[in-house]
């Protein structure tokens, strides 16, 4: 199918192409746009930085809405979904952000609006909201920290608002499609005072029922539904003061995701080093914590391949209520101040936000049936109750006027209060299904929901930033920024973030409990005959252990405090040449600085086992922005090192207090990335268009060597070599060093290809008919480092069919026009505590936990301006 798409689309871009020539002579030129990359107006092709922009016509008829659409759109820009809706992942040259920080800003009128989610990794609900009145978006590539802040270690996105002006205009927008799409928007804007005060509103609504049913309950999966507001206003008192504010606010639901986990269908061999004897006491043990037995292990390995090769996502019910689980639920709001001073020789301008995002996820986190169900043994469940309150304000002074030496300088301070009530919970049951469990234990504690485990993370950020642009000649301009960042982050979280309830009875072994004597927590287990210590640990009250003789209702043990300091420069440099009046070459170097932080759920029991520290990267890049043929063609190249010290990943380990697998956030010895990019536009006629974006990316792992003694880890990574470790409690342990280096980076293709061609014709009374298809091809590329299990390479064409002329629209569209179901999204190796934790293993057996891929979609959108 993927070679059949190709044949046909290249086919369609050929017939696009004669069909033009046929259709007239005339020569076209390629559209000027102007951007504000460097915070001043300027053509695209005279900025030397790597800029994707979008204007207002292209998000209108692309039917962009949210960062999804925006990354389907861009070249190199990949967006993934982890563990829940808020691992949100942004993926720009290769970098994947598996724990930490974002490597990319995610910016709403210079606003930076990033955030990190709690419990698990990505950026939170607050990085991705619903676009419902965007003017522009600009997307740049690489570190520019001194332009876009404290987030900007990769790259930024900047999405700019509509404003009002002094004209009245007023638009509306409908949207209907398949699989129960429905959307409509509108605003209005105009003067109260001319040339004093304008005003503008924005609304909209919208649905989606989703590609995907339950296999449960037949409800929708993946759908999302939702409306918002916003006003603004632009006050010019004098012609030297401007004012203008937002106010915007936004309530979205989304369904259970259509998220189905893929169990092990064969086994990876566990190396024979790591099922050796351990040579410190207990002497003669096997020091990993496995069956000496067996000496494979279930993973899945290999092309995860289309949604055919997953079951049907199967989430289960909510064992309390027997009905769907609710899914997510956002509530945005955000206001924004910009002031600006005219000094005619310089501007001054202050930038004052404050935003609060409140998200409720809900739902089963493996759906792989209803727990009602007596043979589900294993259960998960999300239950995420967050807040983020964000509050900023900038100052910055820039030169105006056509001086040789054009400067800015400027300060940020930024604080961010995080907040996650979580209930999560871990159902781990010997026999009768775990909905029976959790109704015991629910009846146990008087029908109250489980015990609360409470994060808080408040973030403090100061910054001061320096901008010099100096035209040494007419054509040759030298550029020099900096950044420097202070930053502290206070996190208080829970030792366990998910409550377990275990469904074992009696005292003794084996299935029953003990009070361990060193820990004071509940053992319970083992299960089977071969298990090297406890199975699972949970803490228990002695009341709960003497009243409740079924179940364990675990109370947190004790919450960590820590707090972690950053303090850096951020430097770059950039010299760019004027070689002729149609070919600018610049080359550039950055360092950039990503903070290190405090892993809510971590690999250890005391602090320094979950700080991570900073991650560092020196980036080298050359590039050519160029016009040909009267500006009928421009083709841009960028070529780029990247050299990464300390970066930040995300490892598994045996919690050496509970013995359950667990996630840690270390920092890798050293990786890199090599990679070129094109961007090509052609306007040949004025009836045809064509854009061509192509990134290559050479990710590895340089030096990267991890201690571990988690099994899943030693099997997939395929080596172990035996080192002796001394635990906090003083005693030594054997462990492996896996080696990762010269593995490819996780969730780097190293190809992608974007496609897109317009044809268009005159109807006559200005009127004007299109064709307009776009192709995206990606490369497969790694889930983790570990280099074991891959998503598949994929095309995905879209194509749209309409009419135009200057103050309305209609659009016909189809998406995935050839239905292709490769998987697209990076999928995530997840325990399914379903298989977990059975005799004779014991152990927790790794499943690949992947969304499944969009759907073939109609519709037609209508936009009328007046």
């Amino acid at each position: 199918m993927r070679n059949h798409s190709l044949r046909i689309l290249t086919a369609a871009l050929a017939m696009t192409t004669t069909l033009a020539s046929l259709a007239t002579e005339a020569f076209g030129q390629i559209e000027e746009i102007i951007v504000t990359t460097r915070k001043r107006e300027e053509n695209l092709q005279d900025v030397p930085i790597v800029i994707t922009a979008f204007s207002a016509a292209s998000i209108e008829r692309k039917g962009i809405a949210s960062l999804e659409d925006v990354a389907k759109y861009t070249n190199g820009l990949i967006l993934d979904e982890g563990f829940s809706k808020q691992d949100t992942r942004i993926t720009i040259r290769g970098l994947s952000p598996t724990r930490g920080r974002q490597n990319v800003a995610v910016l709403q009128d210079d606003v930076d609006i990033s955030s990190l989610a709690i419990s698990t990794a990505g950026g939170s609900f607050t990085i991705n909201p619903r676009l419902i009145d965007i003017e522009r978006i600009e997307i740049v590539k690489g570190p520019h920290s001194a332009l876009y802040g404290r987030s900007a270690f990769n790259g930024a996105i900047n999405y700019i608002t509509k404003k009002p002006g002094n004209e009245f205009v007023g638009n509306a927008q409908a949207e209907v499609g398949t699989h129960k799409k429905a959307e409509a928007r509108g605003s209005i804007s105009g003067p109260l005072l001319k040339d004093k005060l304008s005003v503008g509103f924005n609304a909209g609504i919208w649905t989606f029922g989703g590609f995907y049913d339950s296999a449960v309950s037949g409800g929708d999966l993946g759908g999302n539904n939702g409306k918002g507001l916003a006003g603004s206003f632009v006050l010019t008192p004098t012609d030297m003061f401007k004012v203008t504010g937002r106010v915007e606010w936004s309530d979205d639901h989304f369904d259970p995701e259509a998220r189905s986990i893929l169990n092990p269908t064969g086994t990876l061999p566990t190396p024979t080093s790591a099922l050796g004897t351990s040579t410190v006491a207990p002497t003669g043990a096997v020091f990993l914590s496995t069956n000496v037995n067996n000496l494979s292990f279930p993973q899945v390995f290999g092309t995860l391949g289309t949604a055919k090769s997953f079951p049907k996502p199967a989430p289960s019910r909510d064992p309390r209520t027997g009905q769907d689980y609710p899914g997510s639920d956002r509530q945005i709001f955000r206001t924004t101040l910009r002031a600006e001073a005219d000094f005619e020789a310089a501007l001054l301008t202050s930038i004052t936000h404050y935003g609060d995002t409140k998200a409720l996820q809900y739902g089963d986190q493996f759906g792989v049936g209803d727990a009602s169900d007596p043979l589900i043994n294993g259960f998960q469940e999300t239950n995420f109750n967050t807040t983020t309150k964000l509050f900023s304000e900038e100052l910055r002074l820039q030169s105006q006027g056509d001086s040789a030496l054009k400067w800015l300088v400027g300060g940020l301070f930024w604080n961010e209060l995080a907040k996650q009530d979580s209930r999560s919970t871990v159902c781990a049951s010997s026999g009768g299904g775990c909905a029976a469990d959790i109704r015991a234990t629910l009846a146990f504690g008087g029908g109250n929901y489980f015990p609360r485990n409470i994060t808080k993370r408040d973030t403090h950020h100061w910054s001061s930033y320096l901008s010099l642009d100096y035209a040494i000649t007419d054509r040759l301009k030298l550029s020099a920024e900096a950044r420097y960042t202070k930053e502290k982050e206070d996190t208080t979280s829970p030792f366990s973030t998910s409550p377990s309830i275990i469904g074992c009875a009696g005292t003794g072994a084996p299935g029953g409990r003990t009070i361990s004597a060193t820990t004071g927590l509940v053992v319970c287990g083992p299960f089977g005959p071969n298990t090297v210590g406890p199975l699972i640990l949970v803490s228990a009250s002695a009341a709960q252990i003497a009243t409740n003789p079924g179940f364990i209702l675990p109370t947190n043990p004790f919450y960590l405090a820590a707090q972690v300091k950053s303090d850096f420069w951020t430097p770059r440099v950039t010299i760019d040449f004027k070689a002729t009046d149609d070919a600018l070459l610049y080359a550039s170097f950055a360092q950039a600085k990503k903070p290190g932080g405090y892993a809510s759920i971590g690999g250890g029991s005391t602090l320094a086992d979950n700080v991570f520290d900073e991650e560092s990267m020196k980036v080298y890049e050359a590039g050519a922005k160029t016009e040909w043929m009267d500006n009928r063609l421009q083709f841009n190249m960028a070529t780029y090192f990247q050299d990464f010290a300390k970066k930040q990943v995300q490892v598994v380990v045996i919690n050496e207090l509970t013995g359950l697998p667990t996630t840690k956030t270390v920092n890798a010895a050293k990786a890199e990335v090599k990679g070129f990019e094109i961007d090509a536009q052609a306007a040949p006629t004025d009836n045809v268009s064509f854009t061509l974006g192509y990134t290559y990316n050479d990710a590895k792992y340089k030096n990267f060597k991890d201690v571990t003694n988690s099994v899943s880890t030693v099997t997939r990574a395929g080596n172990c070599t035996v080192t002796t470790v001394r635990l906090a409690s003083g005693a030594q342990a054997q462990r492996c060093i896996v080696d990762y280096s010269g593995r490819r980076l996780e969730g780097a293709p190293k190809h992608n290809v974007q496609l897109g061609g317009e044809l268009r014709g005159d109807m006559g009374g200005g009127t004007q008919w299109f064709v307009d298809a776009e192709s995206r091809y990606q490369s497969s590329r790694f889930t983790t480092f570990e280099n074991t299990l891959k998503v598949p390479s994929y095309w995905n064409v879209d194509m749209r069919i309409g009419v135009r002329t200057g103050g309305w629209s209609i659009t016909t569209y189809v998406n995935n026009i050839f239905n292709d179901d490769h998987l697209k999204a990076n999928a995530v190796y997840i325990p399914n505590w379903n298989i977990s934790f059975l005799p004779p293993r014991n152990t927790v057996i790794s499943g690949a936990s992947a969304l499944l891929p969009d759907k073939r979609q109609f519709g037609i959108r209508a936009n009328a301006t007046f």
